[in-house]
Parts: structure tokens; C-alpha cells; sequence
């Protein structure tokens, strides 16, 4: 699924594309498995803030540095899943495991005043989960015990490049 816009004003274009995707196999009437899958990506431009004056009189307008600096967010996100469940009567099993992959990109006002420029941003977290629950009876009464853990690491990187001749990895001197 994506969706593409030119927005009302200059330099606002908007690029969205979103998949989402499982697949399972039932080994049983108890036992199933899922696979899934979600990819997602956003490319904007941002055209920024005017005056009052600038709004009153050409709304349409970008800031005058938006285009020569073009700003920018560009977002990719990766996610893979896989869960098996046990389910009976009495009880729920559930056990899983995850990645995903998050790489963003701001490229905004740069300032030397404010020491900001285009903003570099990715993640890659893992982690899993265990779930159980009981249905039993516990002295005459309904109960359900529910125990879980969902354990996670994240390995994450944040960068801010100053100006807007800033080089990124792999990247020549200049504009993207």
C-alpha cells in the first residue's frame, strides 16, 4: 500500500509506502506457527515556516531556505516476527522472536547558531518473548495465572552533521 501527495505548498511532496505480510502453518488443532513482515518508508519535503507576511501574502511559498538547503525526512523501517503458539483448553503457550531495523534521516534548518543540519538516525533491535497462562480451577474458584517475559536489546545510532555541505558515509561532498 503507498500513497503519494504534492502538498499545497512548494517543496511538500509526501511518498508513503507500507507493507504488512503473515504467514502461518497449523501443525494441529493446538499448535500454529506465524511468520511476519512489515516494511515501511516515508519520503517527505519539508517546506518549513514563513512570516506573516510571507503567509498573507504568498501562502504557497516554501521558506526561501528550504529548497537550497532541501529539507527533508526520509524514514525506512524493516520488521520481522515469528511466533509459535500451543493453545488447549486448560492451556496458552506462546513463544516468539522479533527484529527490526529503523533508519531515519532529518534534514532541516542549518544554522551555526544552533549547531543543527541534517540529523542521521538507525536502530536495530532484537529481542523475543515467552508467554504462559493457565486455566485451572484453584479451591473452587476460576483462575487464570498469566506469566510472561519479553526481553529486548537495541543497538542505536544518532549523528548530527553541521551545515548543509555535510558529508555523509559513502556519500560525495554536497547535496544528496
Amino acid at each position: 500500500m503507498g500513497s503519494e501527495r504534492e502538498g499545497f505548498r512548494e517543496h511538500s511532496r509526501e511518498n508513503t509506502e507500507i507493507l504488512f505480510a503473515d504467514l502461518g502453518y497449523k501443525f494441529s488443532d493446538h499448535v500454529e506457527n506465524r511468520f511476519y513482515l512489515t516494511l515501511d518508508r516515508l519520503d517527505r519535503d519539508l517546506s518549513g515556516g514563513l512570516t506573516k507576511s510571507g503567509m498573507e501574502n504568498a501562502p504557497w511559498q516554501a521558506n526561501p531556505l528550504a529548497i537550497p538547503q532541501d529539507w527533508n525526512k526520509h524514514w525506512e523501517y524493516i520488521r520481522l516476527a515469528d511466533k509459535l503458539s500451543i493453545r488447549t483448553d486448560e492451556i496458552q503457550f506462546d513463544a516468539g522472536a522479533f527484529w527490526f531495523h529503523r533508519d531515519f534521516e532529518n534534514r532541516g534548518l542549518f544554522s551555526p547558531d544552533f549547531h543543527q543540519g541534517i540529523e542521521m538516525f538507525y536502530s536495530d533491535n532484537l529481542g523475543g518473548n515467552l508467554n504462559f497462562v493457565t486455566r485451572h480451577e484453584l479451591l473452587g474458584q476460576r483462575n487464570i495465572l498469566t506469566i510472561g517475559v519479553s526481553p529486548q536489546v537495541e543497538d542505536e545510532h544518532t549523528q548530527i552533521f553541521s551545515g548543509i555541505q555535510a558529508q555523509r558515509p559513502g556519500e560525495e561532498r554536497g547535496f544528496r
